[in-house]
This record gives structure tokens, C-alpha cells and sequence, in this order.
């Protein structure tokens, strides 16, 4: 493979992308003929699932998949109900195990091959309003219509931007946040930092994946990008913070989440497509083979974000130039809403990537300053925190700032 990148060229062959999807149920896929488009267009899919999507419908999704001769393009994500917790991390590990156990003694007992990988997406506990509202338009199953030919209905990104922005401005403008209680959010999960409850969840996240194995199926890691930093001083101090072990669990693939919409306030694209570079760089040195990358956001609902296929081709060629080859972007939901034909030259373009790609000296510079700024918070700002919080300084400090005394 460096031979091929040397000549700025990599075969088809040796990698391999898809798509995250949230926003659509299992039958939504069928409808919508996505396990056809994955054997056109040769993509993956990563699909959410609850427990209960494990039925019939399910069952006749694996089949036509295995049909298709694309059984391995497939990859469940599974989650917890929003009551047990929703992502696995420190305070969940043990329920999502038991789910994972349920899952695969639902793929023995309907006759099916364990997936190859299931997605373990750790992350911290979630913003229940915010995901009870994402939740309420999964279930309305109003994103993509078909004509009467059964063909996707193309929509209009600028006008859809326009209609959820009216709707938005007609829902009323939101609650300002009450600092003090975040803050006070922020102190109680510093206080609950230890490094002999992080290390015993290690163990527990490590046993998770044993289980996994002796089941026949690989745990592959969703990832935040920030937990990379604990290892430049090799503490784990944001990964405790974040309830979310990643760098010390061996995972069989960690899939990094790096996603361009969050930086459009500081970064053009191609400082982006730096810090990609950059990233990747670390990601393929540290993980090897196991290391993956997921790109977007497309967009969320009606709202259309990163939709251009060549901005991807820009990620995917620096990502592949340095070392991964295993790609994602998030979400599936918003190309198909394009229609079938310009989902199709959107994975047609992306098919071309090739590793070809020319870092400029000062942009990467630029994309190493941003690191070493998060580098900076792991071991400087964290453990000052820290030691504000254990110490009790931290809440004589918010009382002083409530009484007006800061």
C-alpha cells in the first residue's frame, strides 16, 4: 500500500467506506431499496438499532442483504433506550453488554452469521430533550418520499434550510441556559473522576469485548477525537472525564468521529482537511490496521449541512494518503434525500479517491496548533479542574461568583 501512496494512487480494493444512519427505521431501509444502492454503488451501511428492532422485519433485512451477496457490508449500531442510558460508557456498561448478549442470541436463534463488527459507540451521557426530539422525527418516517414509481423524491437543500429555519424562529427562540447549573454539572462529573473507577471500567469495557469474540462478532469503537490527547502524556484524564474509556480498551477498530461541521466557525475547509490529515497521520501510527475515520455531518432531519460529494473526496484522499483506509460518513439520510441519481454520483465521485494528496507545510502547521491547544487542556486546564474540584476551591468559587464577590 505506501508504494501505491508514494505513487499518489490507491486500488479500490484496499479500502472501504459507508454510511452511519440514525434517522431511519429497518423498514424505511427496505423501502427505499438501500441494500440494492449498497450492491450498485458498494458501500456499507452502519444502522441504528434499538432492541426492539431485532424482529421479522430485521430478519428480512439480513436476508436480502446475504441475497445480495453484501452480508458483510453491514454493520448493526446498536443503543439503549434512552431510560437505560442510551451510549455505552462508565455508568452503562454492564446494561449494554446484556443487550449485546441478547443480540447475538437473537442472531443464533433466527439462523443468521454474527455480523462481522458491531459498533460500540462510547460516548458521555446525552441531552434526553435534545435526543427525545431526534427520536419523535426517526418515528415519523417523514424524511424521504417515493413517488408513485417508488422512486425517491429529490428535495431542495436551500429550501428545506429555509423551511426548518422558519420553523425553528416559529418554535420560539430557546431557554438561555442557567450557567451556574451547567457549571454545577461540570463539578459533579469532575468529582465522580477516580483512576480506580476508570480502571476498573477499562476492565469491564475489555471484558465486553472478550464477550464479544467468544460470540463471533468484533467490537468496533465509536470514538470522540478528544480522548486521542490523553495520550500525549499518557494519563487518562479526559477519557475519566468523558466516562468514556477508549484508549485503553483493545478494541478490534476505533472509528473516530471528526466531523467538519463543528469547526465552520474557525476553519476553512482545507485547514480541515489538514487537521484530517494530520489526525490520521497519529491515528494510523497508534491503532495500525484497526484505526477508521467518520466524516459529515450531511445534515439532520431538514436541514442540510456538508452535502458536497468533493468536499468528502477531499477528506477521504487525505485520510487514505496517510494510512486509513477505513471510512465513514454521518448520515446516510440527507444524500438519499438528494434523490437516487444524485446519491449516485455522490458515491460515484467518492469512489475515485485514491489517496492523492499534497499537504501544505503552514496548513499543517496550523492543524498541529489546534492539537496541541487540546493537548494543552489534558495536561494543563484538566488537572487544575481537578484539583479545584476535589479540593472544594471549585464551589467556593461559584459561591463567591452567585454572591457577586468575582
Amino acid at each position: 500500500m505506501s508504494q501505491n501512496l508514494e505513487q499518489g494512487k490507491l486500488p479500490r480494493s484496499a479500502w472501504r467506506w459507508g454510511f452511519s444512519c440514525e434517522f431511519l427505521l429497518v423498514q424505511d431501509i427496505l423501502d427505499l431499496k438501500v441494500p440494492e444502492l449498497m450492491k450498485e454503488c458498494n458501500f456499507g451501511l452502519f444502522l441504528k438499532i434499538y432492541e426492539h428492532d431485532f424482529d421479522t422485519t430485521y430478519a428480512k433485512l439480513l436476508a436480502k442483504l446475504k441475497q445480495l451477496g453484501i452480508y458483510d457490508h453491514f454493520y448493526p449500531w446498536p443503543v439503549l433506550s434512552l431510560e437505560d442510558g442510551y451510549y455505552p460508557n462508565i455508568h452503562t456498561v454492564d446494561k449494554f453488554e446484556a443487550l449485546i448478549n441478547r443480540i447475538m442470541a437473537w442472531y443464533k436463534k433466527n439462523k443468521f452469521q454474527p455480523p462481522e463488527y458491531v459498533l460500540v459507540d462510547v460516548e458521555p451521557d446525552v441531552d434526553q430533550e435534545r435526543f427525545k426530539k431526534n427520536e419523535e422525527l426517526r418515528k415519523q418516517r417523514a424524511f424521504i418520499k417515493l413517488d408513485a414509481r417508488g422512486k425517491i423524491i429529490p428535495i431542495d437543500p436551500v429550501k428545506s434550510n429555509a423551511e426548518a429555519q422558519a420553523e425553528a424562529k416559529k418554535a420560539g427562540k430557546k431557554q438561555s441556559p442557567n450557567i451556574i447549573a451547567e457549571v454545577g454539572k461540570i463539578v459533579d462529573k469532575i468529582d465522580e473522576m477516580d483512576d480506580a473507577r476508570f480502571d476498573a471500567m477499562t476492565k469491564r469495557f475489555q471484558r465486553l469485548v472478550n464477550a464479544m469474540h467468544e460470540q463471533g462478532t468484533k467490537a468496533l469503537c465509536v470514538a470522540l477525537p478528544i480522548t486521542f490527547s490523553d495520550l500525549a502524556d499518557g494519563k487518562n484524564i479526559l477519557q475519566d472525564f468523558l466516562t468514556t474509556p477508549i484508549q485503553t480498551v483493545n478494541w478490534d477498530m476505533v472509528n473516530y468521529m471528526i466531523f467538519a461541521e463543528y469547526t465552520h466557525a474557525i476553519l476553512e475547509h482545507d485547514d480541515f482537511v489538514h487537521l484530517v490529515y494530520s489526525y490520521c497521520k497519529d491515528f494510523a501510527k497508534q491503532h495500525g490496521e484497526k484505526a477508521s475515520i467518520c466524516f459529515g455531518v450531511t445534515g439532520f432531519g431538514k436541514h442540510f449541512d456538508q452535502i458536497d460529494p468533493a468536499l468528502y473526496l477531499k477528506e477521504f484522499n487525505a485520510s487514505l494518503n496517510a494510512g486509513v483506509t477505513q471510512l465513514g460518513i454521518f448520515c446516510l439520510e440527507n444524500i438519499l434525500m438528494l434523490g437516487e441519481d444524485k446519491f449516485k454520483e455522490f458515491c460515484t465521485l467518492l469512489d475515485t479517491a485514491d489517496g492523492s494528496f499534497e499537504p501544505d507545510p503552514e496548513k499543517l502547521e496550523f492543524a498541529m496548533l489546534i492539537r496541541k491547544m487540546w493537548e494543552a487542556v489534558d495536561a494543563g486546564v484538566a488537572p487544575l479542574l481537578k484539583q479545584l474540584v476535589k479540593s472544594g476551591r471549585a464551589m467556593q468559587l461559584i459561591q463567591n461568583f452567585t454572591k457577586g464577590g468575582i
